[in-house]
């Protein structure tokens, strides 16, 4: 039972003893809530202090301005509201960020962009600019070719104009070297900007002797423009308008070997010297001609100067002189030689290609024939069987096309079937030209015999057709009863006169020409038509200009014209 006593009372203690901490707690929390609360007063107290001691100081700053009650009004009303005009606040526009921040902006991009040396520091390492150099001679003042232009680690070259643009140059102050063989180093300084257009020209002296050489075509004489001269593989620049160009011959050396170059003409290669002031160059191409120098009529190719001789077609000793002809293409590419070769056998015909100089058989029938001309690389040509002139086809007009190799014939002479050797009516096909890519010929038919050979219905004409057989037409037509023979002669590279025989009771010759396409009747001709001596014109291959000889004071002249011949120029003589 003491037990139990003594245990409830030790229970009473305890639940005393968490009362009193309870109100220990407690007691501690309100002296915390009520220390915060006496500070938040004195806050507030001290806020109003400083609030009265502003109003306070701002009132001590009134102006004369301000308005005020009276003194009189003071006294007498004590309790009257005193009313306060404050000044207007200030306005400051470097505290405004909106105004601050983009005229910051601005003025820096002044400053580093307007100061040279802000700029190149602050830009030249991500802005960069391609700079242009002009290489002259500093003698001549002519454009300098392949001169090494370096500026930093970036370089070029100059080319025919004496340019060189290095690219990738970062702004500011740069050291440009400019190298040549034979000229002296020479180093000069460029500032780099982007403002500026970063062109600049630099001159170099040769350390050798400068030769100022000519270049001129050998045959008109006239200077070579773009002619490209090198120095062992080695550019060394490009002739003028006028065809001039310097070279620089080394201290140690006494003469210089040079290449020249230009499109349309032979290669030339040659030692130049101090007392060298003026080369030739030689036209493109060869010529083939005939040639007795062998003892033999060969066939032989030079250069238009006449070098690198070698004979194409050796003479097989049966060459007629008076019969053999050699007739070449306008680009002179291939050639036609007309020429007995075997002692027992009629001439032949023979094609040689200038790209290879190889020769063969275009045609060896055992006929007579007539070479005409070439239009473009077709090759036109007449046959005739002379012992079968009455018969059909006994003559032909044939062209050849030698990149082909097919010929074709273009026109044939007619006949009538009862036409024998003694008694007989057949075309003559007598005077072709080629003139303006077509061939132009006649045909006439001839009688003899038998009145039972009927000319009812047949006419003579002058007809022209393509090489290649097309385009066949009849130009002009005359009645074989009324007309006895169609004379021809080209005096133009264009143009052709023709003179018709009548055979009628009061028999008369009547005259045409032809220009181009053009037929006229009834013209006048020179009195010297059947005797006059004609140029043989020389048409160029893109077929604008001619070319052609003429005898003056005892000498041949040479001149060149238009297409026709018109606007000639005296160019040798």
């Amino acid at each position: 039972m003491k037990k139990d006593t003594n245990s409830k009372s030790q229970t009473k203690n305890d639940e005393s003893d968490k009362s009193i901490e309870a109100a220990a707690l407690l007691s501690d929390s309100e002296k915390i809530a009520e220390d915060q609360k006496q500070s938040k007063e004195h806050e507030k107290k001290k806020d109003s202090d400083t609030t009265q001691s502003i109003d306070a100081l701002r009132l001590s700053e009134i102006e004369s301005t301000e308005v005020v009650a009276s003194e009189s009004d003071a006294v007498d009303d004590p309790d009257k509201e005193i009313k306060i005009i404050r000044p207007a606040k200030r306005y400051y526009w470097w505290k405004n960020r909106k105004v601050l921040i983009p005229f910051g902006v601005i003025l820096f991009l002044i400053v580093l962009l307007g100061v040279p040396q802000t700029r190149y520091f602050a830009l030249g390492w991500a802005w960069q600019k391609d700079v242009k150099v002009t290489v002259q001679d500093n003698r001549t003042g002519s454009a300098l070719k392949s001169v090494t232009v370096v500026i930093g680690r970036e370089s070029a070259v100059t080319d025919d104009s004496g340019v060189a643009i290095v690219k990738g140059i970062s702004l500011g102050h740069h050291e440009v070297v400019i190298k040549k063989s034979n000229y002296a180093d020479s180093v000069q300084s460029v500032v780099v900007d982007v403002f500026t257009s970063n062109e600049y020209k630099a001159t170099i002296a040769a350390t050798g002797t400068v030769i100022p050489l000519a270049i001129t075509d050998r045959v008109s004489g006239k200077a070579i423009a773009e002619a490209v001269v090198t120095d062992k593989g080695k550019a060394i620049g490009k002739t003028s308008a006028t065809g001039k160009i310097d070279v620089v011959i080394p201290v140690n050396k006494k003469q210089l070997t040079l290449a020249i170059t230009a499109p349309e003409y032979n290669v030339l290669t040659t030692e130049v010297t101090n007392k060298t002031s003026k080369l030739s160059l030689t036209p493109a191409g060869a010529l083939y001609f005939l040639s007795k120098q062998s003892g033999k009529l060969d066939v032989v190719k030079a250069n238009l100067d006449g070098t690198e001789r070698k004979v194409i077609v050796p003479g097989s000793g049966s060459e007629d002189d008076r019969s053999t002809n050699l007739i070449a293409s306008k680009d002179w590419q291939y050639s036609v030689l007309k020429t007995k070769r075997v002692s027992n056998k009629s001439a032949g015909l023979y094609i040689i290609s200038a790209k290879d100089d190889k020769y063969t058989i275009l045609d060896d029938a055992g006929v007579e024939f007539t070479p005409i001309g070439w239009s473009g690389h077709y090759f036109v040509y007449q046959t005739f069987r002379t012992n079968e002139s009455w018969r059909a086809g006994s003559m032909q007009l044939k062209s050849y096309n030698a990149d082909t190799g097919k010929t074709v014939v273009l026109d044939q002479s007619a006949s009538d079937p009862a036409s024998t050797q003694q008694n007989y009516l057949y075309e003559m096909m007598r005077t072709a030209h080629v003139i303006d890519g077509k061939l132009v010929y006649t045909k006439v038919w001839t009688l003899n015999g038998t009145p039972a050979l009927s000319v009812e219905g047949k006419q003579s004409s002058i007809t022209s057709v393509k090489p290649d057989g097309t385009d066949k037409k009849t130009i002009k037509s005359f009645s074989v009863a009324t007309t006895s023979w169609i004379y021809s002669r080209q005096y133009l590279p264009e143009g052709i006169y023709f003179e018709v025989s009548s055979q009628d009771a009061t028999p008369k010759d009547v005259y045409s020409e032809l220009i181009g396409d053009t037929y006229k009747e009834n013209v006048t001709l020179p009195a010297d038509f059947n005797s006059a001596i004609y140029p043989d014109y020389i048409v160029s291959p893109n077929g604008t200009a001619s070319l052609w000889s003429e005898e003056r004071d005892g000498k041949q002249a040479i001149f060149i014209g238009d297409k026709n011949a018109a606007s000639k120029q005296e160019i040798a003589g």
